[in-house]
């Protein structure tokens, strides 16, 4: 008997069309090993397709869309940035022009300095020749009023007197010349102080004018950075709305693709096969999708597969386990009659010494399997194609010897007599002695194979009349 351990058959159906057939060796318990869809389901399940499709494409947009912020947010956050950096950019301005203000200042203070130096310089230089001029002066004063005396002794000559007086004038206009250039390096250094005192007073107003406006435009600044704060913390909250808003949205949309994933679901949870244990694949058809109604396509088990039960002899069952494979066969499939398997071990009859119940693991061909599935119990029988080597038999062997001594026996007669009748000569004819050697030993060989024949077709009928062959 061939039977399917914990077996369970997935058939071909004629109302529905083979989608998927599981490819995998091994499936767990749950996985789906067929999905047939039935004609009149494909036009519902495309219709759940290109919606579950844009379902999808609409949750991919929202994950890829902009936040939806005011634009009049946007717009005012603009405007305050451009006032911010136009009010700073006049800051720096200010800034710039104030420390060009001083380096002004700083140059006309210098130069003003070199000036005066340089003028001082020259009013001490007038006074030291004015003060020069004052005492050669005196001093010629002082000649031309001992020349006079000295004329009015007359000791010396009125020429004399005028050289004196001609010095003196001189002397005097010279003094003069002095005076005046000194006025005049006063005058212009007073001049320069005017100069320089204007100028310090206009880069002094200038530096104000700038200081006040620097003031006014960091406080602009101030304050439009305090608007633009404000208007970027309005701009991250209508963000966070966005944000909630567009996540409450793809929220939504996935929860419409899950119920119109789970509908389709539903719609083909009855037209899936799924593997009610963990299983391995025993057999799978090689062309699923051309077969006829009702025929298996696949076939599952928790259990080693298929596997076959046969009453053998007793006295087999070492010759089976020394044997590598053996063939079974079933009577009505034509084609796919015969399959092989494997002897797994025995189990002993309580009541029945002589036959053991023999176990197999089988490798069943197409149309066994289809036979299985198409049986309440999932078993068909069959038959061992099995024999044991009619040489290791002990009849057998029995037969043989007892040939072999008949046949000893007869060539020792015919020996004997050929002795006694052949007359008594020393030396025979070594070639006619070879001869007679060669026909008898040729005559022995064709008995001996004549004997065995009959043996063996007296054994096999003695076997097929004294006990049928195991099922």
């Amino acid at each position: 008997m061939v039977e399917g351990k914990n077996l369970l058959v997935v058939h071909a159906r004629r109302d529905a069309n083979l989608v998927s057939l599981t490819q995998a060796q091994a499936v767990k318990k749950g996985d789906v090993l067929a999905e047939f869809i039935p004609p009149a389901m494909e036009a519902q399940l495309s219709v759940l397709d290109n919606r579950i499709a844009e379902a999808r494409s609409r949750v991919q947009s929202l994950d890829h869309r902009a936040l939806p912020v005011d634009p009049l947010l946007i717009q005012r956050q603009a405007q305050v940035r451009g006032e911010l950096d136009r009010a700073r950019s006049f800051a720096f301005d200010l800034r710039r022009s104030l420390r060009e203000l001083e380096k002004d200042e700083l140059a006309q203070r210098i130069q003003w300095t070199r000036e005066r130096s340089q003028l001082e310089a020259e009013r001490d230089s007038a006074r030291r020749q004015r003060d020069s001029y004052n005492a050669r002066i005196k001093i010629a004063e002082a000649a031309a009023a001992r020349m006079a005396e000295l004329q009015k002794r007359e000791i010396v000559t009125s020429q004399l007197v005028g050289d004196r007086n001609t010095t003196v004038i001189s002397l005097t206009l010279e003094r003069d010349a002095a005076e005046g250039n000194l006025q005049a390096v006063n005058t212009r250094i007073t001049a320069l102080a005017q100069t320089y005192e204007k100028n310090e007073k206009a880069i002094a107003q200038q530096q104000g004018a700038l200081r006040k406006d620097l003031a006014e435009a960091e406080q602009s600044e101030r304050s439009l950075g305090e608007k633009a704060a404000e208007v970027d913390e309005q701009i991250r909250a209508d963000q966070n709305r966005a944000s909630a808003e567009t996540a409450s949205e793809i929220e939504t949309s996935r929860h419409q693709l899950s119920a119109l994933v789970a509908d389709r679901e539903r719609v083909i949870a009855g037209t899936r096969v799924r593997a009610p244990q963990d299983a391995r694949i025993v057999y799978r058809h090689p062309s699923p999708g051309l077969v006829a109604n009702e025929t298996p396509i696949l076939a599952v088990s928790s259990d080693s597969g298929f596997a076959a039960r046969m009453l053998v002899p007793a006295s087999d069952v070492e010759k089976l386990a020394n044997t590598d494979s053996v063939q079974f066969s079933i009577e009505k499939p034509i084609l796919g009659r015969y399959f092989g398997g494997q002897y797994r071990g025995y189990d002993r009859i309580p009541d029945d010494q002589n036959h053991v119940l023999a176990f197999f693991d089988v490798q069943p061909s197409r149309e066994v399997v289809t036979a299985l599935a198409t049986t309440p119990d999932n078993s068909v029988p069959a038959r061992l194609r099995w024999r044991p080597d009619l040489v290791s038999e002990g009849p057998f062997q029995a037969g043989v010897i007892a040939v072999a001594v008949g046949l000893l026996g007869a060539l020792a007669s015919a020996t004997r007599r050929r002795t006694r009748s052949e007359p008594t000569t020393p030396v025979a004819d070594e070639h006619s002695t070879t001869a007679g050697q060669n026909a008898a030993s040729g005559a022995n060989r064709q008995l001996l194979t004549t004997r065995r024949r009959t043996s063996a077709t007296q054994f096999s009928s003695q076997r097929r009349a004294g006990s049928r062959p195991p099922e």
